[in-house]
């Protein structure tokens, strides 16, 4: 924890903030902006929950994997 800094939430505000509605190239760059304060309220395990992507860290989805290959 100790190693973790407030700018490397700069990705999870950035990704908050375009999916309520602004262009993602300007979230991006107001979160660059702020990243001194991107960490307020969030925590390494609120950040690792929000991440959705399949494939991604804790999220494999290798059932999915295993019923498209078998549906070939």
């Amino acid at each position: 924890r100790a190693a973790i800094d407030s700018g490397m939430y700069a990705t999870d505000v950035a990704v908050d903030a375009a999916v309520a509605g602004v262009p993602f190239r300007e979230a991006y760059k107001a979160a660059a902006a702020a990243a001194d304060t991107a960490g307020q309220g969030r925590t390494p395990e609120g950040s690792l929950a929000a991440r959705v992507s399949p494939g991604a860290a804790a999220d494999l989805r290798l059932d999915e994997l295993q019923a498209r290959w078998a549906a070939l």
